[in-house]
């Protein structure tokens, strides 16, 4: 056809463009890509830290909790000992220093059996175990000697004597309040006035730093610390 139209092979109109396609150009599209990675790393950077308050505050409310209980166990005993036995100068309320392998303190008393105030208990010891001679918080060689039972011990353990089946004494020991992170304990006794002082350490999931002197990684660590005292009785 002619003047304008289309002939009869579908060509087009002479003198007329076709119109453009609606899209974006490269240009836009690059934009559009760095801000999505911005947002996005931002994001990621934002979920980290929240992750990481996350971890820390359970760390810290874990060790506060071990370092509680500890302190709690230690004081119900503790209150009710006498500074000296009347009945027998062999055991009274007394600290020791180092008194085993990778036993850093302890404290043994007595408390009474009765209301006499004539009877008491055979002696009670307050072992502080700490096995994690490096602090990396794991078990590594030749650290498993305090209580040799294959795990990574750090606890208060209470030793006591009791009669065994036989009649020979037995020595029963357990972990106060189950705790295993206790990394520092201390008694200090004044006059009658003993002071007790319970550190727990744990470690934060998923946290860790470059420690410069040993240039080795090394997991971040949280620690609690409390303390109380106590009054013996003369």
């Amino acid at each position: 056809m002619r003047n304008g139209a289309f002939d009869i092979w579908g060509g087009r109109k002479p003198g007329r463009c076709m119109a453009s396609t609606p899209g974006f150009s490269l240009l836009e599209l690059m934009i559009v890509t760095a801000t999505l990675s911005v947002v996005s790393l931002i994001g990621y950077a934002a979920m980290q830290n929240a992750a990481s308050s996350v971890n820390v505050s359970t760390a810290k409310s874990e060790a506060m909790t071990e370092a509680r209980d500890v302190l709690a166990a230690i004081t119900a005993e503790l209150q009710l000992a006498r500074k000296n036995n009347p009945a027998t100068s062999d055991y009274y309320a007394r600290i020791n220093v180092d008194p085993a392998r990778h036993s850093p303190i302890e404290i043994v008393f007595q408390v009474p059996t009765d209301n006499t105030g004539d009877n008491f208990s055979s002696p009670i010891t307050f072992r502080h175990v700490d096995e994690d001679l490096n602090g990396n918080g794991l078990l590594d060689l030749g650290e498993d000697v305090a209580i040799a039972d294959g795990a990574l011990n750090r606890s208060v353990l209470r030793l006591q004597e009791s009669p065994g089946p036989d009649g020979e004494p037995l020595l029963l020991s357990r972990p106060l309040a189950g705790a295993n992170n206790i990394s520092d304990v201390d008694f200090r006794l004044d006059g009658n006035t003993l002071a007790i002082s319970v550190t727990a350490t744990r470690v934060v999931p998923g946290s860790r730093y470059l420690d410069k002197a040993t240039q080795q990684i090394r997991d971040v660590r949280i620690s609690e610390f409390l303390s109380g005292r106590v009054y013996l009785n003369n």
